[in-house]
């Protein structure tokens, strides 16, 4: 491959017959505070088979010693009774049709020897958020026991050109079609081979770009930069047991991703909001502000601002906020509510569904992407939890997966 860490890939995917709207479920990470989202899938998946057998929904993670055996058993059936089966080596091209428009994508490899989540990284696959250690074990446990890897991860290249996928748009053989489970949009699927791959593999390296050091950076981590960094450790902890020949072609060495062009139109880069669970929100907000001496004034809600605060609905304003650095809204916020109990919610309705009852919101201001790939190219990341691709219901669906033991 020209492109540095791009890799091909043995997809699987589900035989003919099976319900691919049963089978595709969002992913892991999203509706950590929504149980009714997750029973609601469960509801409707039943006993078919599905994609939400072989992940567990973050918001369950105190069940998964329980969680890793059913993983493990489900992977093993469904390799087992033909559920999955292999289209060969290449790349899936995918079609998500969103209220935004259509998001392009496609699904393969990248290597893991070729990604650090460090800041300082010279490898050319960057993270752009900071990655939280502890929440590492859980996942890469469950990538362990797992024969089979569901990716949810969103990988960002920057092609202002909007070349990369060009031979991709006409000719391919369609693999799904199919309407995505509780307003999730349409998803559509069509198979590339490696000589398509190749071709766009030409147009990614154009895209590649290089930092300071002169050091390469194709990708950033766009979308489950915890669940890479997870397969990263569990390929770390794997690598030391193998031999180096074993290592080169390792399956676990490669993580399935799918590409996106940062410049895509229905690309959504939104602000991912705080609710605080057991405390005042607005209140503590305002006294950081007030302690770095950040002038504010307090508007109607509604207004274009870095700040709104549920249940009140107030918004806070603060002068030349625009000009501010990626992802400083969410530093400021994140400090005003150290030692609260936090989560992290995708989506303005959402967030203000649950500032009720004794919980508090921070919704945050529309973050400029044009920044992203020179903050990471300088050497930089996001305070966690800074931008999202898209409202929860527009992330990706699992579908496709990949062999990740020999």
């Amino acid at each position: 491959m020209k492109t540095p860490g791009l890799a091909t890939a043995e997809i699987l995917v589900p035989r003919q017959g099976v319900d691919l709207e049963t089978w595709s479920v969002i992913a892991c990470d999203q509706y950590t505070s929504q149980p009714d989202y997750w029973q609601q899938a469960r509801d409707q998946v039943g006993r078919s088979a599905s994609s939400l057998h072989l992940v567990l929904p973050e918001m369950d993670l105190d069940k998964l010693e329980t969680a890793k055996v059913t993983i493990g058993e489900m992977t093993q059936k469904y390799l087992a009774d033909g559920t999955l089966v292999p289209l060969g080596r290449g790349a899936v091209y995918v079609r998500r049709h969103l209220p935004t428009g259509v998001r392009e994508g496609l699904v393969t490899a990248i290597d893991l020897e070729a990604y650090d989540y460090s800041p300082d990284t010279p490898l050319p696959i960057r993270a752009t958020e900071g990655t939280v250690a502890e929440r590492l074990p859980a996942r890469a446990a469950i990538r362990a026991l797992a024969e089979v890897e569901c990716p949810h991860i969103l990988m960002l290249f920057d092609d202002a050109s909007d070349s990369v996928f060009a031979p991709l748009r006409q000719g391919l053989p369609e693999l799904y079609s199919l309407e995505l489970m509780l307003g999730g949009g349409r998803l559509e699927g069509y198979f590339a081979d490696e000589d398509k791959l190749a071709q766009v593999d030409e147009n990614l390296a154009k895209c590649v770009r290089t930092d300071a050091a002169g050091n390469q950076m194709s990708f950033a981590v766009g979308d489950g930069n915890h669940s890479l960094a997870a397969a990263l450790s569990y390929w770390r902890s794997l690598k030391s047991t193998l031999t180096a020949a074993q290592q080169a072609d390792h399956p676990a060495r490669y993580a399935l991703v799918e590409l996106i062009n940062l410049h895509c139109p229905a690309v959504g880069f939104e602000p991912i909001h705080r609710l605080c669970l057991n405390g005042d929100a607005g209140a503590a907000l305002k006294a950081v502000l007030e302690r770095q001496g950040i002038a504010y004034t307090v508007v109607a809600a509604g207004a274009d601002v870095p700040f709104t605060i549920y249940p009140e609905g107030v918004g806070i304003d603060c002068p030349g906020w625009k000009e501010w650095p990626l992802g400083k809204a969410q530093s400021l916020c994140d400090e005003a509510l150290t030692g609260m109990e936090v989560d992290y919610i995708h989506g303005e309705q959402a967030l203000i569904d649950l500032s009720r009852n004794g919980a508090t919101g921070v919704l945050l201001g529309a973050p400029p992407r044009s920044g992203l790939f020179d903050l990471v190219l300088g050497g930089g990341v996001c305070p966690k939890k800074t931008f999202s691709l898209g409202e929860a219901d527009e992330k990706r669906f699992y579908l496709e997966c990949r062999k990740i033991i020999e």
